[in-house]
């Protein structure tokens, strides 16, 4: 079982796929894992929703996104898929569009 840094029971205000990822995370990786979430990282203070920490292997980086295939209506090219929420339809951008905006991406 993972360390995951708080812990999960004293965590307020995330998604349910924030959550449920996060008791994944916790119930199914190894001892010597160490798990964050969204704590603050770097000069602009980006928060990540989990970093994954393993000695061995390395860090990982997650930024978790609540889409269910039936929300998702037609994903045109090139990257701005249409989602039906709850409330209205709205564009979304796209993760992999996203990551020139994340300092720590390559």
């Amino acid at each position: 079982m993972a360390t995951v840094i708080p812990s999960l029971s004293t965590i307020r205000g995330m998604t349910p796929g924030e959550r449920r990822l996060g008791q994944r995370l916790e119930s199914l990786l190894e001892d010597d894992y160490t798990v964050w979430y969204d704590i603050p990282l770097g000069r602009q203070r980006r928060y990540p929703d989990y970093i994954i920490l393993h000695p061995g292997r390395g860090l990982l980086f997650l930024e978790v996104k609540d889409w269910k295939l039936d929300t998702l209506k037609r994903l045109p090219p090139p990257a701005t898929p249409r989602f039906i929420p709850s409330r209205a339809l709205k564009p979304s951008a796209i993760p992999w569009s996203r990551r020139a905006s994340v300092p720590w991406w390559p």
